[in-house]
């Protein structure tokens, strides 16, 4: 049955909603040590939850841009609503860790002599978002920006082969993992970049996928269950990571295949909710960027203010309270301040 577009983009925002959760929520695990199957399970579920962000992206660029798309102009929209937001609250960062610490560092030695360290130390740490959690992927995303002509090559090829390179690209993702500790933006794109094709092939092909996901959804939550349960089995707790997307492989990712399942499931679960206004799912929507750019200033908080007194799985749930409320809280004042121009500091 055919989808109103209204009714897409509801279901869409509560997908989007989900999404920044996973990615904060991700962020939030302390000292949690997982010594039970179920915590290992719950765990690799929580971890990884980029991949549905960029899935929101790719989606919403097929979504906006199929028709009328300048390329310059798509560029200058980004560059005002991602990149400088990156960049204020980045040089914030590096400013503060300047002040308290007396230097900045990166987290990969330089060995180019002191002086020449700090500048390069500076410069790296705004090319690849390091040393703040989850910045990488602004960068990152920065450079699936760039590369939009290309992604709208593949996007007007037939669906059966845009489903192909989807596949490819997530079983070449297996093999190329990610970076380590996120510092490689192209290491990034090569490993994200068939979830943004994903997105695209929804955003093109909605109303078949919704009906194909309806009819085998408990197949997929099963799939899902499964897969997780056998990273559990492996011992795969998180992301595998590579220094180079072209190192020898050692173990496949099955974050790749499960995290494309719970993609499936999400999106047939969110259809459901759908049918019913849930107001504070919308709202986190609405401040998905928002929430992406506090959160781990929140973090660094709870770092020096809680970290010490919850410990195990009731910190991870305590940590995670914390910097959601804490995000939301700020995010609201600073829209209060700042109006219409709190998208400079915040995207949005």
């Amino acid at each position: 049955m055919t989808e109103p577009k209204r009714d897409i983009l509801v279901h869409f925002d509560y997908f989007r909603a989900f999404a920044i959760l996973f990615v904060v929520t991700g962020h939030c695990y302390g000292d949690w040590t997982l010594d039970t199957v179920g915590e290992i399970v719950l765990a690799d579920l929580l971890t990884g939850g980029s991949a549905l962000f960029v899935f929101v992206s790719g989606f919403f660029f097929q979504h906006l841009f199929n028709r009328n798309f300048d390329y310059r102009r798509f560029l200058q929209k980004k560059s005002r609503n991602v990149l400088q937001p990156y960049l204020v609250l980045m040089t914030a960062y590096l400013a503060l860790v300047l002040l308290v610490k007396g230097a900045i560092t990166f987290p990969v030695s330089l060995g180019a002599g002191a002086g020449a360290d700090a500048a390069l130390a500076v410069a790296l740490n705004v090319l690849t978002g390091a040393s703040l959690t989850a910045y990488w992927y602004v960068p990152f995303i920065m450079l699936v920006f760039l590369a939009s002509p290309l992604f709208r090559a593949m996007a007007r090829q037939g669906d059966v082969t845009v489903l192909a390179l989807v596949l490819t690209g997530l079983s070449a993702a297996m093999y190329i993992e990610r970076p380590m500790q996120n510092l490689n933006p192209f290491h990034s794109l090569l490993y994200f970049a068939p979830f943004y094709l994903a997105g695209i092939l929804y955003a093109k092909r909605a109303d078949q996928v919704n009906d194909w996901i309806d009819r085998n959804l408990l197949a997929l939550v099963a799939g899902l269950a499964a897969i997780l349960l056998h990273m559990a089995n492996e011992g795969q707790v998180g992301n595998i990571l590579k220094a180079s997307p072209f190192a020898p492989l050692e173990h496949l990712d099955y974050m790749v295949p499960q995290k494309a399942l719970l993609i499936l499931v999400l999106i047939g679960l969110t259809r459901r909710l759908a049918r019913h206004p849930i107001p504070w799912l919308s709202y986190l929507a609405g401040i998905s960027f928002p929430l992406f750019f506090i959160h781990p200033w929140a973090l660094l908080l709870q770092d020096k203010l809680i970290a010490d007194h919850f410990t195990g799985f009731p910190g991870f749930l305590a940590r995670t309270m914390f910097v959601i409320l804490l995000s939301l809280l700020t995010i609201r004042v600073l829209k209060a301040r700042l109006g219409s121009r709190s998208r400079l500091l915040m995207g949005g």
